[in-house]
């Protein structure tokens, strides 16, 4: 499961790359995109060479410092806070809706 894939999958429709994680169950093949959780199901894919090691091929530069991380602790509990607070109004519009229905 340590081995790193390089897929193409149907995403809304479209064709997008992902690096992904095969875990085989069963007689099933299943693919895992490993930053969300989520499933894939690929119409390509490739192993990504085992040469490529991230821990050692990340630039240490003041543009890479500057670049934005995907997961910034900056971000922090502001973007929890909002990420309720839209869940709240979702919901909220499903049972007003409910409610009409």
């Amino acid at each position: 499961m340590d081995t790193l894939y390089l897929i193409v999958h149907k995403v809304r429709g479209e064709p997008a790359v992902e690096v992904a994680q095969r875990v085989v169950i069963g007689d099933e093949d299943v693919w895992f995109i490993p930053t969300s959780g989520h499933r894939a199901w690929p119409y390509k894919y490739r192993a990504l060479h085992h040469s490529f090691d991230l821990e050692h091929s990340a630039p240490r530069s003041e543009e890479w410092d500057a670049l934005p991380d995907h997961y910034s602790p900056t971000q922090g509990e502001g973007s929890k806070a909002r990420l309720r607070a839209r869940l709240r109004d979702v919901w909220r519009a499903r049972r007003v809706a409910a409610a009409i229905a």
